[in-house]
Order: structure tokens, then C-alpha cells, then sequence
């Protein structure tokens, strides 16, 4: 004889027998009603109390193990393949409560619980897809890895389809971001993805650029992402009025810019280069730093778009500019980057642009900071623009002079990096040693004290 669930009704959950239940789903005698009754009963002894304290966590916790380690769990995962809408969803909702309860999620993965989720999944009834939704998020949440036995196209397509209704689309953007982790099934996922940019809605937009920032930062899908039109897509959340996309854009931009010749000069020919210099002068310090490390790789090793900045807008004059600044340190950092990877060229015209729009006055700013590299690149910057200013007959010596430079290069003889000490020493001995005595003061500041 099956045992009456009625009896049950004025006990304390804490007081429930979890083995009185678990009889009622093990005999052949338990009707539907009773089998929904025990899981009603289930999903009110997991219940989270509103005054949840430590105290009912834990009880909450020792509860849901002990379920776990009876025959309780595999009985409710055969009641996910019911045709009846009520047991489907109490089922569920067992599930997901238990999931949460409890940490032995390994033995519940185990019994099959996947399988069964992903065909809640399929439901028609949204109810059932939607708790289907929920189980598996929380499984690959904690175990994206499982995703590989999770994922398949129809599952991906009908994620994709649930994405369209505002009600549950975080949810299936969560898994298919999950999804992602699966190789053959990323790619799929890409043209959807684009299609989903460019949606209305803010919460689904802000997930996808996050889903597009991580794909990325692997080739193929980097490559699959431009060939389906994501650089338009990107350019145009780049003026998105939310912060964090544009960030997410921007950075996006800068990863694809780091693959073939022919993949960044279609990043450097997107439209993106007319927006840098708006963000350039972004409120965001994060922004900024972005723009400029985005700007290092779109030019990266190319004189023909080193001189499209140069010429065609403000942007190489915003970089000097913040160079020369007493902005955000890790900003300056970028910007100094983006300048000695120009000057590095040892182009001479590039060099004398540079230097006509302040360079020199910026890298003597940095010569002296705490950063040795950074030291170093502003010392060999140096070198580079002297050693044009010989060349060309230009007095780039009197503008290190003008803004202190000089005084700068004499400090740094007294680093505690012997590279950093040697090369200050090999600058001043080789360009400014006509300007000083025997015992290293400046003669013409000696003339103009005598009144010569």
C-alpha cells in the first residue's frame, strides 16, 4: 500500500521523513496525484525562508544532501519525460531548487539530470522551457565544461528563438555564452549573434558584446565574426550611450586588429577611425586607455595608416596631448606606445611631424617616471628624433633644452638601472656635450650670469 501524503500536511518541513516520500516514488502502486503531492511537499521543505540566517543554510544544505543520497533524484528526472504539464513543472522546480541547495552537483550530472533539462528545454509550453532554462544554467554555471554534452544545434537554435522574447532572454544568452565553449558550436552561433546586436534592447545588447569579446580572442571565430558583418556592428556600438559597451566595442575592435595584415587594414577601413578621436577625450579614464591600445594595434607596423592618423584628423595630436599631460598614468603609458611605435619606424618626415606637433616636450614628460620601460622607450624616442635633427639641420637639441629635458637627462645619470643610466649618459655626452664645461654646467648659462 502506497502511504497517504495527507498526514504530512501540519508538520514542520524541518520534522518531513525524506524516506516516507521517497516510497511513494519507488511504489508501483503511487498514483500521479500523490507522486505531484510528495513533489509539491519536496519543493516546500527546499523552500528558502525569507529570514534566511546562516542557521537555515545550512539546515537547507543538510537537507538537500540527504535527498541526493536517496533514490528521490533519478524517479523526479524519469517525471521530466511526463506528459503532464503540472508534473512537469513541479519536477523542474525541484530540480532547481535542489540545485541550489545543495553542493553534491556532480552526482546529480550524473544520474542524467542533463539530458532530461535540455528536453524541458524543447517544451512548447513556456512554463517548462523556461524552469528547463534555469536547471541548465545553474549545471554549466558551476561546470561550464559539461557544456560539450549540453550543446547541439537544435538546442542553440531554440536558445537563439527564446532569446527574441524580453521576458527570458538573459537567461538563454547565459547559456549560449556557455555554449560558446564548444567549438563547432560558436561558430554556428556567430551569425545569430550579429543578428542580436543589433537588437533594441539594452540587456540583450550588453550580453552579446560580451559574448563577441570573448570569441575574439581566438582566430577563427575573429575571423568569422568580420566575415559576418561584425565590424559594422562593433563601429556602431562604439557611440552606444552605454559606457560599458562601448568599452566591450572598442576592446573588441583592438582584439581583431591582431591577426592578418588583411584583417586589421578591414578593422582600420571599418569607420572606427573617425570615432577615436571623440574617444579620446571619453570621460572614462578605462575608455581612453582602450582607444589608445586599440589605436597601437590598428597602425601597428604600417607607415601607409601611421600616416592616415598623421595627416587626416586630430587624433595624433590628441595622443601627444595627453601625453604631455598630468592624466591618468596608464593612459600616458599607451599613449607613449603609440608614439615611439612611430617613431621606432625611423621615417624621418613621420619623426619631424611628430616632433612639429610636440613630441618632443611629451616624451621629455615621461623620461622620469618609476616605470623603467617606459623610461627606456622615451630615451631611445629621444634618440631617434636627435638623431633627425642632426640630419635634417633642425635644433631638436634647444626643445629638450626648452622643456627641461636636459635637466632630466643629468637626473637620470644617477638611475639605479645601469641601462637606464647608460643611455641617459651616451644622449647627453652625444648631443649636449658642446653646451657644457669640463665639470658639467651649461655654458651659455654662465655667459648670460656674466652678462655676455
Amino acid at each position: 500500500m502506497t502511504p497517504k501524503l495527507s498526514s504530512m500536511d501540519d508538520k514542520d518541513h524541518a520534522a518531513i521523513d525524506i524516506a516516507t516520500i521517497e516510497t511513494v516514488f519507488l511504489s508501483k502502486d503511487s498514483t500521479a496525484s500523490q507522486k505531484l503531492c510528495a513533489l509539491n511537499r519536496l519543493n516546500g521543505l527546499l523552500r528558502v525562508p525569507s529570514n534566511e540566517t546562516a542557521g537555515s543554510r545550512k539546515r537547507l544544505s543538510s537537507i538537500a544532501d540527504d535527498v541526493v543520497d536517496s533514490p528521490i533524484v533519478p524517479a523526479v528526472i524519469e517525471l521530466l519525460k511526463s506528459e503532464k504539464i503540472q508534473m512537469l513543472c513541479a519536477a523542474a522546480m525541484f530540480l532547481a531548487k535542489l540545485l541550489t541547495a545543495t553542493d553534491n552537483l556532480a552526482k546529480i550530472v550524473e544520474l542524467g539530470a542533463i539530458v532530461g533539462v535540455v528536453d524541458l528545454i524543447y517544451s512548447d509550453t513556456i512554463e517548462v522551457s523556461t524552469c528547463g532554462i534555469k536547471i541548465l544554467y545553474i549545471i554549466l554555471s558551476d561546470r561550464p565544461h559539461l557544456s560539450k554534452d549540453a550543446m547541439n544545434k537544435k538546442l542553440m537554435d531554440k536558445l537563439f528563438r527564446i532569446v527574441k522574447s524580453p521576458i527570458y532572454s538573459d537567461l538563454a544568452l547565459n547559456i549560449i555564452e556557455i555554449g560558446c565553449h564548444v567549438p563547432e558550436y560558436r561558430m554556428a552561433a556567430i551569425p545569430e549573434l550579429m543578428c542580436l546586436a543589433r537588437s533594441e534592447d539594452y540587456c540583450v545588447q550588453r550580453k552579446v558584446i560580451i559574448i563577441m569579446l570573448k570569441l575574439c580572442g581566438t582566430e577563427d571565430c575573429a575571423q568569422a565574426i568580420v566575415e559576418n558583418g561584425g565590424l559594422s556592428v562593433l563601429v556602431d556600438m562604439v557611440g552606444h550611450k552605454n559606457n560599458e559597451i562601448v568599452l566591450h566595442a572598442v576592446t573588441s575592435l583592438s582584439r581583431l586588429a591582431t591577426g592578418s595584415e588583411v584583417r586589421i587594414q578591414a578593422v582600420f577601413n571599418s569607420g572606427i577611425m573617425a570615432r577615436l578621436p571623440i574617444l579620446l577625450d571619453h570621460h572614462k579614464k578605462n575608455i581612453r586607455k582602450e582607444t589608445c591600445n586599440a589605436l597601437f594595434n590598428f597602425i601597428d607596423g604600417s607607415l601607409e595608416r601611421m600616416g592616415c592618423i598623421m595627416f587626416k584628423d586630430t587624433t595624433i595630436e590628441k595622443v601627444i596631448r595627453l601625453l604631455n599631460s598630468d592624466y591618468y598614468w596608464l593612459v600616458r603609458m599607451e599613449c607613449l606606445k603609440i608614439v615611439w611605435n612611430m617613431i621606432e619606424t625611423g621615417h624621418r618626415y613621420l619623426i619631424m611631424s611628430l616632433v612639429d606637433r610636440g613630441s618632443v616636450e611629451a616624451n621629455c614628460s615621461v623620461v622620469v617616471c618609476s616605470d623603467e620601460d617606459m623610461t627606456m622607450m622615451a630615451l631611445n624616442a629621444l634618440e631617434l628624433i636627435l638623431e633627425v635633427g642632426i640630419m635634417e639641420i633642425r635644433d631638436y637639441t634647444r626643445r629638450v633644452d626648452d622643456c627641461e629635458g636636459t635637466a632630466k637627462l643629468e637626473l637620470l645619470q644617477e638611475h639605479k638601472s645601469e641601462k637606464v643610466y647608460r643611455k641617459a649618459k651616451s644622449l647627453m655626452t652625444k648631443y649636449f656635450s658642446e653646451s657644457l664645461n669640463n665639470d658639467g654646467t651649461d655654458i651659455f648659462e654662465e655667459f648670460q650670469n656674466l652678462g655676455l
